[in-house]
């Protein structure tokens, strides 16, 4: 073998170990939904919306909710979807989780409030196991309330 065939083919070992590499740490991201108990479900729930990683905020949802927010997607594309994910939460100051109460045997639910700096808006969320793993299953309208003066401002 020449020197030249020698590069190509170290070239091309290279470059298939760094898209192994690259596939194994996107599965290892989207199998990060293993969450343990509902609360940690919706914070990683607003987790991978804040960094607009719309493939790990899609596996949080059951799969009927996933697919309706994966037809979604395809509307805006990807781009236009994490874009949106990201502007929706970028206002966001902290997020409140209720202690979860069972619903039927395999739901429970909890009230979660988003605090912005005008407002603050609870929703009911309602979470199932899938595959062993909490999933949003649906999330109940929002309940906006003003807050009386902007969130981190002095108070004499």
């Amino acid at each position: 073998m020449n020197k030249t065939k020698i590069a190509q083919i170290s070239t091309a070992t290279a470059i298939l170990f760094a898209g192994a590499g690259l596939a194994w740490k996107i599965r290892q991201d989207v199998s990060a939904v293993n969450v343990s108990d509902p609360q940690s479900a919706i914070y990683a729930t607003f987790d991978a919306a804040r960094a607009g990683n719309t493939q790990l905020y899609l596996s949080h949802f059951s799969s009927s909710m996933e697919a309706t927010l994966r037809q979604t997607m395809g509307e805006v594309s990807e781009g236009g979807f994490s874009a949106y994910l990201k502007n929706s939460n970028a206002s966001l100051k902290g997020i409140a989780v209720s202690e979860p109460a069972r619903v039927d045997d395999r739901e429970v639910k909890a009230r979660v409030e988003s605090v912005r700096s005008d407002q603050t808006v609870a929703q009911m969320w309602y979470l199932a196991k899938e595959g062993g793993v909490w999933k949003v299953s649906r999330i109940e309208d929002e309940q906006t309330m003003k807050m009386p003066f902007a969130y981190g401002t002095r108070i004499r």
